[in-house]
């Protein structure tokens, strides 16, 4: 697969395929526009066609000194695996999805020390509903104040409220979140990230269930009755970066909610930490490992979702080598194992990728 983008590790992955970045600029505006592709198979049963393609695009205009507006804006069509039990077996198929996504937003610079910030956000996802796929949109505004304590230290306040609408399952979602961070700069190889927030969700749903009516006769129906619930938690994020001669290492943890669409909570905690080492100029190794966990919270409703609980463990781990000045050679081999909790299945994956990448002025491209 060829690819060209001023970023080969971003280019160079198994989500984005082939991207190109083309760039415009001049002293008040910055423009960005990424058309991707990626072309892709499914080799279950059957092989399946499952190309991907998609433009992205970002925007920047410096209208003052103090003031600065932006805007992305996004198309994109993916695809995933659909499979189905029928009466001769199970029948796999390539359910397609279209996603439009825009991003407005501004930043205020009051002064040296204290900037402002408001922004909005729309997304509405299209999907073909006889592949078992469900369409949504998905809308925020949020606001947020940074302030300088020191040349070292950084704080925010941010906050939000969004709108989650699934209308084909006649379901809705209004979260409220509030979160507070600070950044500081430990020394010139140390800096250290935390925040914490609590986030409050309303959902309104269609509850489905079966009862027998005695008018004219008894006999079962299905009645539709529409229901109501809230959830609320805690959310935190840490990391921390530490670089010295020859190696870097990053570690972050997240604890994260999202409401689902039947008066519920999703938890998902995860835990992350690579490092990279730099023998010479020429020859560099790095190791990562990541661990997910992510769980229903049962809540009014009454029963979790056993769809969402899942943990997983993934690991990897690289050598590259550097041919002169744009030239490089890259090895890398992962593996995630996936257990689902409540129906105890599990799963194992394996990949090997080589690359090589070429690294120029304006643009670099490569191989895998």
């Amino acid at each position: 697969m060829l690819f060209a983008s001023d970023s080969p590790q971003t280019a160079l992955s198994f989500d984005n395929g082939g991207l190109v970045n083309l760039v415009g600029q001049s002293e008040i505006y910055r423009t960005t526009i990424t058309p991707s592709f990626n072309l892709k198979r499914f080799a279950v049963g059957d092989i399946l066609d499952a190309d991907e393609y998609g433009i992205r695009s970002d925007h920047e205009w410096q209208a003052t000194d103090a003031l600065t507006a932006t805007l992305k804006a996004d198309y994109y069509q993916d695809s995933t695996l659909s499979t189905e039990l029928i009466d001769v077996g199970r029948q796999n198929d390539v359910a397609i999805r279209d996603t439009l996504s825009l991003r407005p937003g501004v930043v205020y610079r009051l002064d040296a020390d204290n900037t402002i910030n408001v922004g909005y956000a729309y997304t509405d996802i299209a999907t073909d509903p006889t592949a078992g796929q469900v369409g949504y949109t998905f809308a925020q505004a949020s606001f947020g104040y940074g302030y300088a304590i020191s040349e070292t230290i950084q704080t925010s306040l941010s906050g939000f409220v969004s709108w989650y609408d699934v209308a084909s399952l006649q379901s809705s979602t209004k979260t409220y979140g509030l979160q507070s961070g600070v950044t500081w700069r430990w020394d010139e190889t140390t800096t250290i990230d935390a925040s914490f927030g609590y986030l409050l969700s309303d959902i309104d749903f269609i509850n489905r269930f079966i009862t027998v009516i005695a008018d004219p006769f008894p006999r079962p129906v299905l009645v539709e009755a529409p229901q109501s619930a809230s959830t609320s938690g805690p959310i935190a994020a840490f990391s921390i970066q530490k670089t010295f001669e020859y190696l870097r290492i990053n570690f972050n943890f997240s604890r994260q909610l999202s409401p689902t669409m039947r008066g519920q909570q999703s938890l998902e905690d995860s835990m992350n930490l690579s490092a990279d080492y730099q023998f010479s100029r020429k020859l560099s190794v790095g190791v990562n490992g990541q661990y997910n966990l992510r769980s229903a919270q049962s809540e009014e409703v009454g029963f979790a979702d056993a769809d969402l609980n899942t943990d997983q463990i993934s690991v990897s781990g690289y050598v590259g080598y550097r041919y002169g000045e744009h030239l490089s050679l890259r090895a890398e081999y992962r593996y995630a194992h996936q257990d689902l909790m409540t129906t105890l299945a599990t799963s194992d994956s394996n990949a090997i990728v080589i690359s090589l990448n070429y690294a120029g002025d304006p643009f670099s491209f490569g191989v895998w």
